[in-house]
């Protein structure tokens, strides 16, 4: 038996010894999408909207339907930990500790595993082309590191876990925004943030609802989110921001470390031109987690209503 026989036999195998931890996560009106085990009684997946205490339908590899409860949710990054039934039994663990510690080396190869739809588990062998640092995923959530691999994945493998040769967990695949590449959230960043959403902490940093871009003039505002802290304020596309709270303003990561300091409900000052003419205006902040709980929530009326589950609670939707 050939070498490359018995690597592609040995990949079959773990395949198949990692896929129990897999559930295929909606259907119906709602869209499908993979979730994995993570600890003996969570799963980890993405979702655009949850509320604690959601009750979600999934389905495992044999076919057979459970129903899990939203244990906690992140708007900002679209994390959701679900927590899994007591009586189910048999799944493979996967644990997001194995490998947090060991940053893989570029050039390693890495296996991706989705459950999207019925045809059942999909696999995606790829090279680890990227060690990066610090970076955000979804709407704004900081992490220190990530990875990335020389395949594309599609769709169906939002939220799939990535594991190494061996079996242990690397990361997970975050939803690729438009324009963006495939990013792996490491797995000891996931620790962090599955332990932050389990405790159920806000993210309090502030929001203020602009787009910006350095011009030679100063800090252009190019575009303003309706029903922002800015908007409601008066701050209007095409004002020159010169200084926030005094301290002045040339670009936007600026603005962006300014706001990172700044927490919701903070009044902050605002000087700013328009029309060659000098304003100042009274800004009241936001958190960053209220601001994407309500874009979230806007995007699912946009997307077919207010999806309700029991009791009128509104529904889980990966």
């Amino acid at each position: 038996m050939s070498n490359l026989t018995m690597f592609s036999d040995e990949l079959a195998n773990l395949v198949e010894a990692l896929s129990p931890g897999l559930l295929l996560l909606g259907g119906g009106d709602v869209h499908e999408r993979t979730a994995f085990r993570f600890d003996d009684g969570h799963y980890l997946t993405y979702a655009w909207q949850a509320d604690t205490g959601d009750e979600v339908s999934a389905r495992d590899t044999s076919g057979a339907a459970l129903t899990l409860t939203v244990a906690g949710f992140d708007p900002v990054s679209g994390l959701a930990v679900l927590a899994a039934p007591q009586s189910e039994s048999g799944a493979a663990t996967v644990s997001p500790a194995p490998r947090h510690a060991t940053v893989p080396r570029v050039g390693e190869l890495s296996l991706a595993l989705a459950f999207p739809s019925d045809h059942g588990i999909e696999a995606r062998l790829a090279m680890i082309r990227c060690v990066g640092k610090s970076t955000v995923v979804g709407m704004g959530r900081s992490i220190a590191s990530y990875y990335q691999t020389d395949g594309r994945m599609h769709r169906g493998f939002a939220g799939a876990p990535v594991f190494s040769c061996s079996g242990d967990l690397l990361g997970m695949l975050a939803p690729a925004g438009r324009g963006r590449e495939d990013l792996i959230v490491p797995a000891g960043e996931l620790s962090t943030m599955i332990e932050r959403i389990k405790r159920g902490d806000a993210d309090s940093r502030a929001y203020l609802g602009v787009n910006t871009q350095a011009v030679e003039e100063g800090l252009l505002v190019t575009g303003v989110e309706a029903d922002s802290p800015a908007a409601q304020a008066g701050i209007r596309t095409g004002d020159f921001l010169v200084s926030l709270h005094d301290t002045r303003l040339s670009t936007p990561e600026d603005l962006w470390m300014l706001l990172s300091s700044r927490s919701g409900g903070d009044v902050v000052t605002v000087k700013l031109e328009r029309g060659g003419v000098p304003q100042e205006l009274e800004v009241t902040l936001i958190g960053l987690d209220l601001e994407a709980r309500k874009h979230r929530r806007g995007r699912g009326h946009g997307r077919g209503g207010n999806r309700q589950g029991r009791g009128g609670r509104r529904s889980f939707e990966p």
